[in-house]
């Protein structure tokens, strides 16, 4: 693919996300559709006022475009090479506490500056000051469409990734309201319990309501669905 046809974006993702991604299954997420809800009729199109409004563009790319992944990370140590210009950079990601050397030929005026806690640590950057340099993930987007939260299905719901154990043989999924817990179907008088064919769906509403608040999901609204699939995992810096 000749890249320069095609846009790559930033997105910060949640820990949660993160982790999503990094079970390897997580090929599609959501975002709340922003402006424009009072006025849409159909997932797609509205008219006000006898005048009708454009189909609405996905704000995180076309099928063929890239999407770059921001999320918490801080910095350890950096140093600077002026002539030419080369900075190394120590980077430890909170999810999973990796650590990296990266090499970069670009300044960056948020992230790489190294900043101590009150207890004289390194302290955490918001994902927002992430440079792309340091992003861990790369993904191209597949294809994108609107439609209520609440109409997921169990299997894109499964697509989002979430996390699952397999408890004597049976799969459970995490309910993320509450720590350590795990939906599960084969009895109605343990806790957690759910209709088989409802596991994943479950498991994503407590998804997104541990994410965007407690009523985010019976709210309902409207969302982009973005399908996509994760490039190489070490790219997502270039």
């Amino acid at each position: 693919m000749n890249c320069s046809t095609h846009k790559a974006i930033p997105l910060t993702f949640s820990s949660e996300e993160i982790v999503c991604l990094q079970n390897g299954h997580k090929t599609q997420f959501r975002r709340a559709l922003k402006g424009r809800t009072a006025f849409l009729k159909s997932p797609t199109t509205s008219e006000t006022s006898g005048h009708a409004i454009p189909v609405l563009k996905c704000p995180y790319g076309q099928p063929g475009d890239r999407i770059w992944i921001r999320e918490t990370a801080r910095v350890e140590w950096q140093q600077v090479q002026e002539s030419p210009l080369r900075v190394q950079t120590g980077v430890r990601y909170r999810v999973n506490n990796e650590y990296r050397e990266l090499t970069s030929d670009t300044h960056c005026s948020l992230f790489p500056t190294k900043r101590l806690t009150s207890q004289g640590v390194p302290a955490w950057a918001t994902p927002v000051s992430m440079p792309r340099w340091a992003s861990r993930f790369l993904l191209e987007v597949s294809d994108t469409r609107l439609e209520k939260l609440c109409d997921i299905s169990e299997t894109d719901a499964y697509c989002e990734g979430l996390l699952t154990e397999v408890w004597d043989q049976v799969v459970v999924a995490r309910n993320y309201r509450t720590p350590d817990a795990f939906f599960q179907y084969w009895s109605e008088d343990m806790d957690h319990y759910v209709e088989m064919d409802e596991l994943y769906r479950c498991s994503f509403q407590s998804f997104w309501d541990q994410i965007y608040g407690s009523g985010s999901w019976v709210s309902n609204p409207l969302v982009w669905v973005v399908t996509f699939k994760l490039l190489d995992f070490d790219k997502g810096g270039e």
